[in-house]
């Protein structure tokens, strides 16, 4: 939820989007694109 916080306060979140179901799953939607697109970059997550 940190990680959240701060994206927001950078102006690259939605606040609506800080919930703890976010922050659950946010981490296996990285996961779930790796698989399908391949290696995501440094600068993309």
């Amino acid at each position: 939820m940190r990680v959240l916080g701060r994206a927001v306060a950078r102006g690259e979140a939605d606040p609506a989007a800080v919930t703890p179901r976010v922050a659950a799953v946010g981490t296996w939607v990285v996961i779930v694109e790796h698989d399908h697109r391949g290696p995501v970059s440094v600068a993309e997550v």
